[in-house]
């Protein structure tokens, strides 16, 4: 299979030999410290000597560059730009961590959009909440 920027060519040998970006591989890349500009553009150099493709950018747990804010989001500008320039291929993994839909407490952090299930249980219970509002206090109540 090809990609889009090359359907109209055969696979050919020189594409084994010496493949381009999009057919190397591309490591995780965990951004987990503080993160400064000498040491990103130093480790894409790496990632490009090694012969990787390009990169996923993954913020792990012992980030200090909160997740999201605008300098996180300059040096994740930074990296595509190195990796542009260095004809690779930039992803911005999409979590902070686990689990995904999360963003890092961003989203879990109002109870509407946290996640929700029912437990069947062999119990019974005497009454249930009719109204929602009740429902919810319970639920932050344990």
């Amino acid at each position: 299979m090809l990609y889009k920027k090359a359907k109209d060519r055969q696979l050919e040998e020189s594409l084994f030999r010496n493949p381009t970006s999009e057919y190397r591989g591309a490591p995780f890349w965990a951004w987990n410290g503080k993160l400064e500009k000498r040491t990103l553009i130093e480790q894409i150099e790496i990632f490009k000597e090694m012969g990787f493709g390009g990169f996923h950018i993954h913020s792990r747990t012992g980030l200090e560059t909160p997740y999201l804010s605008d300098e996180f989001m300059d040096f994740v500008k930074l990296c595509n730009q190195k990796a542009i320039e260095e004809e690779m291929l930039c992803w911005l993994y999409d979590e902070d961590r686990y689990p995904s839909g999360a963003a890092g407490g961003m989203v879990t952090r109002d109870m509407r959009y946290r996640a929700r299930h029912l437990l069947l249980s062999q119990k019974q219970y005497p009454v249930f909440e009719k109204d929602r509002e009740t429902f919810d206090q319970l639920i932050q109540q344990g």
